[in-house]
């Protein structure tokens, strides 16, 4: 038989003591690691796209649980349900599963947790107006935030009205913006409405699917207040307004118009019958105002495609960045599109499209009027910057048309755009401007290009102001410069004493016909580049390096600088994009 072990010593004093030190350190230790795992979750989980900075509230923040079960009101809790039968307000302060409340507080007070189910809407038909008294206003605070929301991704509430928000520090999820009554040609929808005064509000993990009159995100102020610290993350915003219509719906996915500090992120936006994104500075006096211009505005790895205008685009705004966005099907409409995946009106002032993806649409970036019904803004600076736009063509393509759609660029309006370390291939036309201006151009690809030319100028104080330096041209020459056409590189480099350190040969390309525009190794397009001062100024500007490639690999790797979007590196190509920051992280 085993003899049974003494353990008596256990019992004496240093022992205990020891054991009971040991306990509290490891519990230190427990704590601090799960800390640790949290904080790393919540501070460095998402990475925002290159040349975004974080924002400052909406990405980390989670609810606090609600009870279960949730048989008794709890302070801080809401329950709502205005379709269910019984729901009231009436000696009903916070609600239970037992006996909703028919609507949210007013106003919502801090910390408070605002769930929603069943089909929600306010006591008003149609539209209601931003002075109606059923605005939702939430007072919430940095350490407090209030949440109104869905249960879950898979248990949205249905929200068939106009939801206008306003407050500070109050996050919106797992909602549902729909139409009223399932009949589309019109009547009530939803749609999700952010008026002045507001800051730090967020909406999140929704889906936004209006009717063919109207539905989509505003983000606006319609007096001198001011809209601010904004985020539009992880929704699907589709279907608002008639892509059909042969009038100027304007129903955008996303508006924004006299705020600042807006961060819309990793959103996908589809078949809006205005643009994906429009950034409206209002007028040229708003955009000469510093307290009502419309200023930094980041609009960044989000998909945007076929909408009847554009993927993404911006008026008079100032500070715009969009940034790793993905925008396609695009083409011309009636009234509206001449088929921009993007672009930009009105005199927009420092807008910086970068690392983005183009393609199947009839012109890859566009400029269109630097006047118009508003005024110009006081834009002068415009920045095109390590873009791939691609499969760009236009039926009704002209050659000898600097306004033709299907070039990879189609651009008029500002004074000074800079055109650097960008991927054209497979377009019509490369680089079409018929205004005058300057165009600083160096360390592009440009191949595959169909009838049209790899550069058209048409304007010979454009061409004169404008300099050509360290391109790759794949195969062919055609430039039009000022009055001049060039077929030959040689040739235009001494007429015209542009193009310096230029080539014209095979990019190499890893596998253009499945849009791989990596470089190979024996590509001349690698340490041809050279260094730009744009980085520099963006680093200066807003205190962020966007010294990188399209796959975010820092440049240079090499010797020097290479050409095109991408830098070669040694090996197997590899996608640097972050993993998407996990949801639902709590502490119990």
């Amino acid at each position: 038989m085993f003899k049974k072990a003494n353990i008596s010593y256990l019992n004496y004093f240093p022992f205990r003591w020891l054991i009971k030190q040991i306990s509290l350190w490891l519990a230190s230790l427990f704590l601090v690691l799960a800390s640790i795992i949290v904080l790393g979750s919540t501070v460095h989980a998402y990475i925002p796209p290159v040349g975004i900075p974080n924002p400052p509230f909406g990405i980390a923040e989670t609810a606090p649980v609600a009870p279960n079960p949730w048989t008794l009101p709890t302070p801080g809790f809401y329950f709502v349900c205005t379709s269910c039968a019984g729901a009231t307000d009436s000696n009903n302060l916070y609600g239970t599963p037992a006996l909703p409340r028919k609507s949210p507080p007013k106003p919502i007070p801090e910390g408070s947790v605002v769930e929603m189910h069943g089909n929600i809407y306010r006591d008003c038909s149609g539209i209601c107006s931003y002075t109606n008294p059923n605005i939702i206003t939430a007072n919430g605070t940095s350490t407090s935030p209030v949440f109104i929301r869905g249960v879950s991704d898979s248990e949205k509430p249905k929200i068939i009205a106009n939801m206008q928000v306003k407050g500070t520090y109050a996050i919106f999820e797992n909602l549902e913006f729909a139409d009223a009554d399932g009949d589309l040609s019109g009547g009530s929808s939803g749609s999700f409405v952010i008026v002045s005064p507001s800051d730090h509000l967020a909406l999140r993990f929704s889906d936004a699917h209006g009717n063919l009159v109207g539905g989509g995100v505003e983000i606006a102020s319609s007096d001198t207040n001011r809209i601010s610290n904004i985020l539009v993350y992880s929704n699907y915003i589709h279907d608002n307004g008639d892509i059909a219509t042969t009038i100027d719906q304007d129903v955008h996915c996303v508006g924004i118009g006299h705020a600042d500090n807006v961060w819309v992120l990793d959103n996908e936006l589809a078949r809006c019958s205005g643009d994906g994104i429009q950034v409206n500075g209002g007028s040229k006096a708003d955009s000469d105002s510093v307290t009502s211009r419309t200023h930094h505005i980041y609009f960044g790895g989000n998909t945007s495609h076929h909408h009847k205008q554009t993927g993404f685009w911006t008026k008079q705004a100032t500070d715009v960045v969009f940034s790793r966005n993905t925008a396609y099907g695009i083409v011309p409409s009636p009234s509206s599109s001449g088929g921009n995946c993007a672009g930009y009106q009105y005199g927009p002032e420092r807008v910086w499209f970068l690392y983005n993806n183009l393609y199947d649409c009839h012109t890859g970036i566009g400029g269109a009027s630097t006047s118009g019904p508003d005024g110009d803004g006081f834009g002068q600076n415009l920045y095109f910057i390590g873009n791939v736009i691609h499969g760009i063509h236009s039926p009704a393509f002209d050659p000898n048309n600097a306004y033709s759609n299907g070039a990879a660029m189609t651009t008029w309006g500002g004074r000074n755009r800079y055109v650097i370390n960008n991927t054209f291939y497979d377009v019509d036309a490369g680089v079409n401007s018929p205004d005058s201006g300057s165009f600083f151009m160096a360390n592009n690809i440009i191949a595959g290009l169909g009838a049209g030319s790899d550069i058209f100028l048409a304007s010979s104080i454009n061409a004169a102001n404008s300099t050509v330096d360290n391109f790759l041209f794949g195969g062919g020459f055609k430039t039009i410069w000022g009055a001049n056409t060039y077929t030959s590189l040689a040739t235009f480099q001494s007429a015209t004493s542009k193009g310096a350190n230029s080539l014209n040969a095979d990019p190499l390309f890893v596998n253009s016909s499945a849009n791989d525009f990596h470089l190979q190794s024996g590509s001349s397009a690698v340490n041809a580049g050279l260094v730009s001062s744009v980085y520099q100024t963006f680093q200066n500007i807003y205190g962020l390096s966007i010294a990188v490639d399209f796959d975010k690999v820092t440049r240079p790797q090499g010797l020097a600088w290479d050409i095109g979007a991408y830098e070669y590196v040694s090996g197997a190509q590899q996608d640097t994009t972050p993993p998407a920051a996990p949801t639902g992280l709590a502490v119990n």
